[in-house]
């Protein structure tokens, strides 16, 4: 079994992992670290994912305002569109 560094450090053990030694007063501020580490990737993620969707939607408009000015209006109202 692999232990990660995060796994030694919440159980205090070294597991198949003895020549690894942490000393008591660090151990919180390591596991405090990957905590901070792994919020803000998480954080990051989503504000892509949030910029992602932004894109698509400006692009969505930009393609249907296009769209609505090569249009023949006189012919799009006779479909029942208008």
């Amino acid at each position: 079994m692999t232990n990660t560094i995060e796994d030694i450090l919440k159980s205090e053990k070294s597991g198949n992992c003895s020549n690894i030694k942490i000393s008591p007063s660090s151990r919180p501020q390591l596991l405090r670290a990957i905590k901070d580490e792994k919020q803000t990737c998480e954080k990051q993620t989503t504000q892509e994912f949030e910029q992602t969707v932004h894109n698509a939607k400006h692009k969505s408009f930009v393609k249907c305002v296009e769209w609505t000015q090569t249009c023949d209006m006189e012919e799009l109202s006779n479909t029942g569109v208008m």
